[in-house]
């Protein structure tokens, strides 16, 4: 929880109260802010319990604002991520565990950890993150090409290593929507690694409403319907995706590297939600030449090894 506070009242002491909401309903906290010099412990006797009530509305620390306005650019790049949870349907007969050279076109490979869980999986775009079986900034060369995926491009597993590559001080525009349907009433809660991002709305879908899609968003958005706070949005590491839903926040991509964006309440799911936003760079080969090698377990592909 982020807060401000204006010291500009009269110099005593005042009681801060939280009481929780939704999943937390019923969870209460007290604190005591003092002013230096103030002699407050005649106050610790008085009865402290809040008799306040919450509007039918409450305010979202995604709501609120910041000093800085929205980060502009000539053309910022709009990217769509599906969150849902989503039971995968195959049969034993649909992989093939023979061993067959890595040149050799393979059948779509379904993990055992897809149907771990009655409830499924949950997916961004019907896909699992896979981590690379080298490190992605300085062995790229050595990750299989066939794990990679990148967001908007076709892919024939259900569990890729999924980057969104995008170029240096260029913006991103992400969509998080929350595909769940009526069976399935979670909220996710996402954190980025190595950026800040402005918080542009945040969208919480009314009792019974339908679950958000691809083109559900863009019909919305056609209409001029998705309000954006382009003057001071929140900034922002960690953002939460309602129940049927949808987050939007921007990303200057201002520095270059690898930087995982993951489900952090994902947990429980048996693989794992995420993907690798991707900001080429080029490291100097003495650097590389270096560092340590490292990678799969697997012995060198070679026919009938």
């Amino acid at each position: 929880m982020d807060v401000v506070v204006k010291s500009n009242k009269k110099p005593q002491a005042y009681w801060f109260h939280v009481d929780g909401l939704e999943e937390c309903d019923g969870l209460q906290s007290k604190v005591m802010v003092v002013y230096t010099g103030f002699n407050y412990t005649s106050m610790l006797m008085d009865n402290v319990e809040s008799t306040y009530k919450f509007e039918n509305k409450a305010v979202y620390g995604q709501y609120l604002e910041s000093p800085k306005e929205a980060w502009h650019a000539s053309e910022v790049k709009k990217v769509y991520l599906g969150i849902k949870r989503t039971i995968v349907q195959f049969k034993d007969s649909d992989n093939d565990f023979r061993y067959i050279s890595d040149a050799i076109v393979k059948k779509p490979f379904y993990s055992s950890q897809l149907t771990l869980r009655e409830n499924g999986v949950v997916q961004i775009n019907a896909k699992s993150f896979l981590y690379p079986n080298a490190p992605y900034l300085t062995q790229f060369e050595d990750i299989k090409e066939d794990a990679l995926c990148e967001i908007g491009v076709k892919h024939k597993d259900p569990q890729c290593v999924m980057t969104l590559t995008a170029p240096l001080n260029s913006v991103l525009e992400l969509v998080f929507a929350n595909e769940d349907d009526d069976n399935n009433n979670e909220l996710y809660v996402f954190h980025l690694h190595g950026y800040k991002m402005q918080v542009m709305t945040t969208h919480f879908q009314s009792e019974g409403g339908a679950p958000m899609s691809l083109d559900t968003f863009n019909e919305l958005d056609q209409k001029g319907q998705i309000k954006r706070n382009i003057l001071h949005p929140p900034f922002k590491d960690t953002l939460v995706v309602p129940n049927k839903g949808y987050t939007i926040a921007r990303v200057m991509l201002d520095h270059a590297g690898a930087w995982l964006l993951e489900c952090r309440s994902c947990g429980l799911s048996s693989l794992p939600t995420a993907l690798v936003i991707n900001v080429p760079q080029t490291l100097p080969k003495p650097v590389l030449d270096s560092l340590p090698k490292c990678g799969s377990y697997r012995p060198p592909d070679v026919l009938l090894n």
